[in-house]
């Protein structure tokens, strides 16, 4: 918790900047965080997972579905790009 809202502000300061300078570029972090912690929660709802390898099979898809989330809604037009030149199958679109 220090270094998610002690941290920043003081870097901030430190440095004269806005105080939310820092604390605006963490935050994407934490909605993401959330939105994927409720997804997670609402799955474990639903499905009773009692063995090894259903809780692989739907935590793989639980990252899955949060990567595609990031990228479309997360990241940054200059990110994609950039993602786009490491991962083939992207270079495409």
């Amino acid at each position: 918790m220090k270094n998610a809202i002690f941290t920043p502000i003081y870097s901030a300061h430190i440095q004269k900047i806005p105080w939310y300078t820092y604390i605006m570029a963490i935050f994407p972090g934490v909605i993401f965080t959330i939105v994927i912690s409720i997804l997670a929660w609402l799955t474990a709802n639903c499905i009773t997972i009692n063995n090894w390898g259903l809780f692989i099979v739907i935590g793989s898809l639980l990252g899955v579905v949060s990567i595609a989330l990031i990228f479309i809604f997360g990241l940054k037009s200059e990110d994609k790009h950039f993602l786009r030149g490491y991962i083939p199958w992207l270079k495409n679109e």
